[in-house]
């Protein structure tokens, strides 16, 4: 039986400060399958650990079995950390999509930085729909500063996929 949730081995390598949290889901009525990872990076540390993902994606894929994989969350990839340039050396266009582009601003800070990231497998491409931003719920819902710096100091970052079309 394959797990179905698990915290990544760094195999006594400590690279990250926070290990990535690794899932698999199904998509209910569908068949759209796939594993989801989960990562804060250090800000220190932002430039190794990220450089570091494509073995957790490769492990996830080797471990669960399945090809499509989201890894997304606060990659602290942008500012001071992070030289956003250097994402496609890490994450070749021909093996894996950058969904949330270095224009995009996911702090609601005044700052404008793209720390919060989605990266996908180029094996998910069938069942994605090309949708894919940064949630502004202040905008959405005419929040003041003051509320949205109480809900979050990150905006939510989102991609949309289609449930019926998985052959994996």
């Amino acid at each position: 039986m394959l797990p179905g949730a698990y915290v990544f081995n760094e195999g006594g390598t400590d690279t990250f400060e926070r290990e990535p949290y690794v899932a698999r889901f199904k998509a209910r009525g569908g068949a759209f399958d796939f594993t989801l990872i989960d990562i804060h990076t250090k800000p220190e540390d932002a430039t190794a650990e990220i450089t570091y993902l494509p073995t957790v994606i490769s492990q996830a894929v080797t471990t669960t079995g399945e090809p499509d994989v989201i890894c997304l969350g606060d990659f602290n990839a942008d500012g001071s950390y992070y030289d956003e340039s250097a994402y496609s050396s890490v994450f070749p266009s021909s093996t894996y999509n950058w969904l949330i582009s270095n224009a995009e601003d996911t702090t609601v800070a005044s700052s404008s930085n793209t720390y919060d990231r989605i990266v996908t497998t180029k094996s998910i491409d069938e069942d994605f729909t090309a949708n894919a931003g940064v949630f502004r719920f202040d905008q959405q819902f005419g929040l003041d500063a003051t509320t949205v710096s109480s809900v979050s100091d990150h905006y939510p970052v989102w991609e949309e996929f289609a449930t019926q079309k998985d052959t994996d």
